[in-house]
């Protein structure tokens, strides 16, 4: 499924803007909480509702591919066994994937406009989504729309 940013109530959030990192802002819907942890060379943003979690961490890490079902196999990249495609209207495709045997980890990757293949970080950060078992899809759907809203 291709998910798009939806008409929910929200909030903006400011964040990011450290090392290479540029600053961004996101909408989160009213019902999260956020908590924002400022370093001089990191900046981490934590976006939580009930057992949802979402990181989102600039710092200096380094990054790797991310492959996908039917993707040939690559040298330092992670192979998540599934996958939502979000396309955010400025302009970035993320995909929130998830390995093999977890339902309750996430990571976000981003298309590469150069050669289209997908890594981490994302040119926001580092971004890792913490879920229960059987997460609900209502709620997935609100962190998916979480990432469409983001932007520099």
């Amino acid at each position: 499924p291709i998910i798009t940013e939806k008409s929910v109530k929200t909030k903006t959030v400011v964040a990011g803007g450290v090392l290479s990192f540029p600053a961004y802002t996101l909408n989160i819907p009213l019902n999260w909480t956020s908590q924002r942890e400022q370093g001089q060379d990191s900046d981490k943003l934590t976006l939580t509702k009930g057992g949802y979690k979402i990181v989102i961490s600039e710092g200096a890490f380094g990054g790797s591919g991310c492959l996908y079902p039917g993707d040939p196999p690559s040298e330092m990249a992670q192979t998540y066994s599934k996958f939502v495609q979000i396309i955010n209207p400025n302009g970035f495709v993320f995909r929130r994937g998830s390995t093999s045997g977890s339902d309750t980890g996430w990571t976000l990757c981003q298309k590469n406009t150069s050669d289209g293949s997908f890594g981490a970080p994302t040119q926001f950060g580092h971004i890792s989504i913490t879920t229960p078992v059987n997460p609900s899809d209502d709620i997935m759907a609100e962190i998916d729309s979480i990432f469409a809203s983001i932007k520099k």
